[in-house]
């Protein structure tokens, strides 16, 4: 498989590069630590249907709904960290152990909490049946939200 990159004529480290750059430039700008607060208390009065969801249901979707707003808001700083430590790598391609850190917390930030809000998220689009138009907006959203991080994983372990 071959990257963008490849089909607009820059090498692969120059594409890392700027990939590596506006990871960068997303982190800095990710407001859910200063949003933490206000994420969490949209989780839980969130409005659920008492007739789709039991009352248990409602608690473990919020739960997990919780959880994956703390783990993002609480790894944003060491994501950024080691996005900055990532740069070596990319603008001198030597020392790819360096990479590690940043594929584990990605692993965790990104694939394992993107795996499970998409998951729940679904898990609640299929109740109401695909009904609302926020299902569709949900779905699109995970899209645009998960694929530049897919896409820079293939590329970094390529």
């Amino acid at each position: 498989m071959n990257t963008i990159g490849y089909y607009i004529g820059i090498s692969k480290q120059t594409e890392v590069l700027f990939l590596v750059l506006a990871g960068i430039c997303c982190t800095i700008f990710d407001a859910s630590l200063f949003n933490l607060h206000t994420n969490l208390y949209k989780v839980w009065n969130m409005p659920m249907d008492p007739t789709k969801f039991t009352d248990t249901a409602q608690l473990y979707v919020k739960y997990i709904l919780s959880s994956i707003v703390l783990v993002r808001t609480f790894t944003v700083h060491l994501y950024l960290a080691f996005y900055i430590v990532m740069l070596w790598p990319a603008i001198f391609e030597e020392k790819p152990g360096l990479l590690i850190p940043w594929l584990v917390v990605g692993a965790v930030k990104c694939l394992a909490m993107g795996a499970m809000s998409f998951s729940t998220g679904l898990y609640i689009c299929l109740t109401y049946r695909f009904s609302k138009a926020a299902c569709w907006d949900f779905l699109m959203t995970q899209v645009i939200d998960q694929g530049p991080s897919i896409y820079m994983w293939f590329c970094v372990l390529r």
